[in-house]
């Protein structure tokens, strides 16, 4: 989890030296065909495809996940927003396909009005990347050694946005009493 101490400072973006974050220069790839090959090829590995069958073995829906991962890739410079856009469908059947190799039938369904909410997909997302983190880390597995850890913990911190992080909550300072005013004086009687 992101510390509270790296979140960015209101207005620090107005401030910063243009063409410091990865999104503000040109994209690694800016070609839909190359955009879908860089996911095809990163999907693929079979490291990946076990983690990704624990999130959509604990019901993860496919469309979250699949805006968590192009969000991802253009907040590093990977793509475009219009590609990763472009590319969505393509990344989601190719992780179907590859589920239902597993077994695993993934939920695509047309979302209902209790769930259109994207803070409850958000939410829904960083639940199940929390839980199939945790799963292989009891394995053993770390961003180090397995591709799909370093995919996930890659789109975890992404998700974290300041809003996310914990408030620690300042004290207001202690507000001190006039002392009253006698009876009778007027506003100028308090002697100032």
């Amino acid at each position: 989890m992101a510390s509270p101490f790296d979140a960015p400072i209101p207005g620090q973006s107005l401030t910063d030296e243009p063409g410091n974050a990865p999104w503000e220069k040109p994209a690694q790839y800016d070609t839909v065909e190359d955009v879908s090959k860089y996911y095809i090829e990163r999907l693929a590995d079979p490291d990946v495809m076990d983690d990704l069958a624990v999130l959509f073995g604990s019901g993860l829906t496919m469309k979250p996940f699949v805006s968590s991962l192009v969000a991802s890739g253009a907040m590093q410079g990977v793509h475009t927003v219009d590609a990763g856009m472009l590319v969505s469908p393509v990344i989601a059947k190719f992780v179907s396909v590859a589920m239902d190799t597993y077994g695993i039938k993934v939920k695509d369904e047309a979302l209902s009005k209790a769930d259109k909410s994207t803070d409850r997909e958000k939410k829904r997302v960083q639940l199940a990347l929390k839980l199939a983190l945790a799963d292989a880390m009891d394995s053993g597995k770390t961003a180090e050694n397995d591709t799909g850890v370093a995919l996930m913990q890659q789109m975890q911190d992404t998700q974290a946005t300041p809003e996310d992080l914990p408030v620690v909550e300042e004290q207001a300072p202690m507000e001190t009493q006039q002392p009253a005013a006698p009876k009778g004086a007027g506003l100028m009687a308090r002697g100032v």
